[in-house]
């Protein structure tokens, strides 16, 4: 949003000759296709070679909920994706972030009931191959999930999507102080381990490594010895 005004540009930055020049440069990409109304607020995150934009607001409280892909190899606009399941409310000010090889896991942002901006603390995932959405029970979580909006998420290493700070207060005052930590698929057990390795991990994942290991284990065990012959089991 600039001067008041919405715009649906898209920029890229261009790192290529930081290491050489200490200098990185902006450059709008001339896009086709079916591109989404001009909004501030809304989600966006990549994957591979594709970006993702979610809701926003279109100026005037005109909140959205559609899902839009851009073909960053051919600067194309995929329109508004025919996605069904349980769609998230329309809302701005939301996070996006990538999990696994197909979703997308949306977080939090502030809808307009009409009168008055209510903040959200809800997650929803999208599986972009399906384009499904489908909404997260969080009544479990402990402490409860924090009202947030204008915040971060992002995706680790091992695919998990980590929810970092935001507000939870129209006055801008009172900011959210947990971090949530969003598992879309079992760990395997290199990540487990890691996890342990790093220090980060929680007890459930030390056990859960224990049961992983315990279970390969068995499995190798069962399998033969390719290098006897005869071929045989291992001890």
């Amino acid at each position: 949003m600039t001067g008041g005004y919405v715009n649906n540009a898209v920029h890229v930055l261009n790192t290529r000759d930081y290491a050489s020049t200490g200098n990185c440069t902006w450059s709008e990409i001339m896009c086709t296709g079916n591109s989404p109304d001009p909004r501030f607020g809304s989600a966006f995150t990549n994957r591979d070679n594709f970006a993702y934009v979610f809701g926003g607001d279109c100026n005037c409280m005109k909140l959205r909920n559609d899902l839009h892909r851009l073909n960053l190899r051919s600067a194309e606009w995929s329109g508004a994706l025919p996605v069904t399941g349980e769609l998230p409310l329309e809302r701005c000010y939301a996070s996006l972030a990538p999990s696994s090889t197909s979703l997308l896991v949306l977080c939090g942002g502030s809808w307009y009931n009409g009168t008055n901006l209510i903040h959200r603390n809800d997650i929803f995932i999208c599986h972009t191959d399906l384009l499904c959405w489908y909404g997260v029970n969080t009544s479990h979580i402990q402490p409860p999930l924090e009202v947030r909006w204008e915040h971060f998420s992002c995706q680790d290493l091992m695919g998990d999507v980590y929810i970092v700070g935001g507000y939870m207060s129209i006055q801008n005052q009172n900011r959210a102080t947990t971090i949530v930590r969003v598992r879309t698929e079992p760990p395997s057990l290199q990540n487990l381990a890691l996890q342990v390795y790093a220090g980060i991990a929680t007890s459930e994942d030390v056990e859960r490594l224990g049961v992983l290991f315990h279970s390969v284990l068995r499995n190798i065990r069962t399998q033969p010895c390719s290098r006897c012959s005869p071929l045989h089991a291992w001890k």
